[in-house]
């Protein structure tokens, strides 16, 4: 118990005890309870993913888009009627109730999940906080006596840049005032915009990821393709700015002949590039999918199921341990 409260407050000194392939509980467009994440410590977590957007008041608030309406109950709430508005994000207009109009403390009186059927709901009030995240992740150390971290996820840093408020500053804050600012501790930033993550390099020690998708590219025109990103140059290049790079299962693993699963050898090519590669699983996971992501060279996975994704992490060191 001694040991798990040291990893409690003492994030930066921890990461040294972390699994070499960390598994990340991520919840992909959910907004994730306390609950959730404490469910998927218990299952063998070794980072929960974050997704963040700041707060009228300055606040970083965990959710996976900046409108509000298909989260929480704000659509149906008379006193906030006045707040919709129509915007535009990244190029696409969007109407609806947004988080920088709210403070954290009306944010965290809206209540997420769907209408129950008894006219409750099914999960319980209130968005959490980053600083809610990094208290669960700290809980869950003690609890399990192993070391727990956080992956923030930048949701559209440009858009809130543009009305002065910068995700990768207000990051950076709680980074240094949680102890957490160091490359070696259990706090990994993830971005799918290479601006924002050298944006928190100048900023922050910790490490960066950054996002990959199996088309198109980031917001900004300025920056490189997804598919620029994969090849040897791409990766150098992108070694630049992160430290790893998380790219869908279907850049990693592909479908081969019989049934099998062949990797694609992005995994390889990143390691040559000086980068860490986290696969993101393809939703719903399958276990055989997920170890063959590590066979395929994934120093991580990141997947909903923090339960399967940990069991595929045993099958998978079985298989690479050397025999005789």
């Amino acid at each position: 118990m001694m040991l798990a409260a040291a990893l409690a407050v003492a994030p930066r000194a921890a990461w040294a005890e972390a699994p070499l392939l960390p598994v990340f509980a991520d919840f992909g467009r959910a907004a994730p309870d306390h609950g959730a994440y404490d469910q998927a410590i218990d299952r063998g977590a070794d980072f929960l993913v974050a997704p963040v957007v700041p707060t009228k008041d300055g606040s970083l608030i965990v959710a996976p888009d900046p409108e509000l309406s298909a989260l929480t109950d704000v659509a149906r709430r008379p006193e906030f009627g006045d707040r919709r508005k129509d915007t535009t994000i990244d190029g696409a207009p969007v109407s609806g109730w947004f988080c920088e109009d709210f403070t954290l403390g009306e944010l965290k009186s809206l209540v997420t999940g769907a209408p129950a059927r008894n006219g409750g709901r099914v999960a319980p009030p209130g968005l959490l906080s980053l600083q809610d995240v990094i208290d669960i992740a700290r809980a869950g150390c003690v609890r399990q006596a192993r070391v727990v971290g956080v992956s923030p996820r930048l949701v559209h840093p440009a858009y809130f840049a543009a009305q002065e408020l910068n995700l990768e500053v207000r990051l950076a804050d709680l980074v240094r005032i949680g102890g957490y600012d160091s490359t070696a501790a259990a706090m990994i930033a993830q971005a799918w915009e290479p601006a924002s993550l050298r944006t928190l390099a100048g900023l922050s020690r910790i490490r960066r990821i950054q996002l990959v998708e199996t088309e198109g590219g980031p917001a900004d025109p300025a920056a490189p393709r997804y598919a620029a990103m994969t090849l040897p140059d791409g990766l150098k290049a992108v070694s630049g700015w992160a430290h790893a790079i998380a790219p869908t299962e279907p850049l990693l693993i592909q479908p081969a002949t019989r049934g099998a699963i062949q990797p694609t050898g992005l995994a390889a090519a990143a390691h040559a590039a000086g980068l860490r590669v986290y696969a993101r699983a393809t939703a719903p996971a399958a276990r055989s999918r997920l170890t063959a992501l590590f066979l395929a060279g994934a120093d991580g996975v990141m997947c909903s199921d923090a339960g399967l994704a940990t069991r595929a992490r045993g099958e998978a060191m079985e298989k690479l341990r050397p025999t005789g």
